[in-house]
């Protein structure tokens, strides 16, 4: 399947021309007929501006780039002086996040796993192939458990916490979405970079001046 375009050139597809009524056909126009429902199914393989947003994720090639969609969709949403493309834009972005990115996510996830634990049986498969010569060329055995040691640390990655910003919570709370959605978007990408942002945003929406980037990052 092809790379459809961005999400923001099909909202900004024109809308596609209605057909004309079609002229009573005859048995001699059955060709006609056939050629017709070609063009058609070939045009429904095209993007245009009614494609399902459903078949554009799936046929994204990962979850990066439905990221880097989802942000381009916001900031498009931001600027965009048309009323309906804002909204359906926001559609979009509500659908993103609430079905398609979980569910992109936790396959990432099952994957990963998966190839964890191919690694780790090709890692014991080594080691036991490396015992086996050890003992028979009467090698000391404490190297192998420092192999051990040394490959169970490679191979035991801690998972990263869970991160929740209690200042989008507060402004949630508040009413205040459009500083949220600020707040959760910055906690979410979880760069250092990104701590004068999250002042600025709370200076800019609270008055206050005093909040601090960091508390973005509390553990849940």
């Amino acid at each position: 399947m092809t790379v459809p375009p961005s999400l923001v050139d099909i909202i900004r597809c024109p809308p596609q021309p209605r057909g004309a009524a079609s002229s009573p056909t005859t048995r001699s126009s059955f060709a006609n007929d056939q050629q017709q429902q070609e063009q058609q199914q070939q045009k429904k393989k095209q993007w245009s501006r009614d494609s399902c947003l459903s078949a554009l994720v799936d046929a994204m090639p990962s979850v990066s780039h439905l990221l880097s969609e989802a942000d381009e969709l916001d900031a498009f949403r931001r600027s965009c002086p048309n009323l309906y493309e804002r909204v359906r834009a926001l559609f979009f972005l509500y659908a993103i996040h609430r079905f398609h990115l979980p569910q992109k996510l936790a396959e990432q996830e099952e994957e990963e796993q998966r190839k964890k634990k191919r690694r780790k049986e090709e890692e014991t498969e080594k080691n036991g192939g490396e015992e086996e010569e050890e003992e028979e060329g009467g090698k000391d055995s404490s190297e192998v458990g420092n192999s051990r040691k040394e490959t169970s640390k490679r191979t035991a990655t801690p998972t990263a916490p869970n991160l929740i910003c209690p200042l989008g919570y507060r402004a949630l709370l508040d009413r205040r979405f459009e500083e949220a959605i600020d707040y959760f978007l910055i906690a979410c990408r979880g760069d250092e970079g990104k701590d004068d942002t999250c002042t600025d945003v709370g200076s800019s929406s609270s008055g206050s001046g005093s909040v601090d980037g960091r508390e973005c990052y509390h553990k849940a």
